[in-house]
């Protein structure tokens, strides 16, 4: 059910429940059991939903799966979501991410995020991280693969801190011109 019968003039607020409706542009949004392709909104909650691309000044979402967020404030619980571009972030029971970008602060509390990139990881519990790059980052029981910070809080043993990172580096654009060398070489002596 949608009552808003012109999706694309925004409205007040727009409730959308156990249906699919294409673009959504509304001061509020609110869906349950729904899915949306393009939603732009100041407030958003989606409980139970789905959304390929949401634009939003604040978005809660709860058992919900997003493709591509865009939000100055995002609040994630049991969720699924893609890329993430936001200010603040609070993810927790169960929420993943793919990749995140957040201008300001990110709270991670049981959930897991491929690559985050932040300003400020004000704190990790109990979640896990691929690739972290912050200015400082405060965690708690959470593994992390690649960690490059200047400042960390807590007892976390990264695979590979910002000095592996860089040998690493190093290393695989040693071995990539090695093998664009190799390649030149190859192509030269058949052109003989």
């Amino acid at each position: 059910m949608v009552d808003n019968k012109h999706m694309n003039e925004p409205t007040e607020t727009t409730n959308v429940s156990d249906t699919s409706v294409r673009d959504v542009f509304t001061k509020a949004a609110n869906l349950r059991r729904a899915s949306v392709r393009e939603l732009h909104s100041e407030t958003v909650t989606m409980e139970q939903s789905a959304g390929q691309s949401i634009t939003a000044t604040d978005l809660t979402a709860r058992q919900t799966a997003v493709l591509q967020a865009t939000a100055t404030d995002l609040d994630a619980t049991a969720s699924a979501l893609g890329y993430v571009q936001t200010t603040d972030l609070v993810m927790n029971a169960g929420s993943h991410s793919v990749v995140v970008v957040a201008a300001g602060e990110a709270t991670l509390d049981q959930s897991g995020v491929q690559v985050l990139v932040a300003q400020e990881v004000k704190e990790v519990k109990s979640s896990a991280l691929g690739v972290v790059v912050t200015n400082s980052m405060a965690v708690r029981d959470s593994p992390v693969g690649i960690l490059i910070a200047k400042n960390v809080e807590g007892n976390v043993s990264p695979q590979l801190d910002t000095r592996g990172a860089i040998i690493a580096g190093a290393i695989a654009g040693a071995i990539l011109s090695v093998v664009a060398v190799a390649m030149r070489l190859l192509t030269l002596r058949r052109r003989r």
